[in-house]
């Protein structure tokens, strides 16, 4: 697994669990629940896009919403820069060193 792949998906599960106990919340207007878990399943969808050919779009996904649950997004926004950091560097070693 690639550097901050763990992290984005500690974030995830997380940021899920968090929304989820919002649902069962009678206090809570149902908005702000369903506004949460959108956000929430829309990190995940981000996550599950890094695995692919648009990884790079995957990871501004992550990071943009991992912004609404700071401070546990945190984890989330480093692991996303940890992971487009390792990805540039496979970049810059593949261009200065062909085979």
């Amino acid at each position: 697994m690639n550097p901050g792949m763990g992290k984005i998906f500690v974030s995830a599960f997380i940021t899920l669990a968090i929304s989820a106990l919002t649902l069962g919340d009678p206090e809570m207007p149902m908005a702000i629940s369903y506004v949460l878990m959108g956000l929430a399943c829309m990190n995940w969808v981000g996550a599950l896009m890094m695995q692919t050919p648009v990884h790079k779009a995957g990871a501004i996904i992550v990071i943009i919403f991992s912004i609404p649950f700071v401070p546990i997004g945190i984890i989330g926004i480093l692991g996303a820069r940890n992971w487009l950091d390792y990805q540039k560097r496979l970049a810059f070693d593949a261009a200065v060193n062909p085979h």
